[in-house]
């Protein structure tokens, strides 16, 4: 009878012994995995960002290369939209001094 309880104390010790460190595994797991994924998405950004640098020499060269087509003019600024009649503020100037009138 000695036997089986120091049997059922040695499993019990090492079920409570085993448990934290399954669960510290799982625990390291997950955490691995998304370092993983942090990893995989430098590595796939790295590679995003030299391909798009590559291509900004390759036109940046072109662009240097007499003969090359001209990159196209930029666009005007936007223009403000135009204030209704009667809003704002006038200004005037008058030999000595500015005059503001409000309207």
């Amino acid at each position: 009878m000695r036997a089986i309880h120091l049997a059922c104390a040695a499993c019990m010790a090492a079920t409570l012994v085993a448990a934290p460190r399954d669960a510290a595994a799982q625990a390291a797991d997950p955490a691995q995995q998304i370092q993983q994924q942090i990893d995989q998405l430098r590595r796939e950004f790295n590679d995003r960002l030299s391909a798009l640098e590559a291509q900004m020499a390759t036109l940046q060269g072109q662009a240097a290369t007499p003969g090359a087509p001209a990159a196209p003019p930029a666009l005007p600024a936007p223009r403000p939209p135009p204030r209704p009649a009667g809003s704002g503020i006038l200004a005037t100037s008058t030999p000595s001094s500015f005059a503001f009138i409000c309207t």
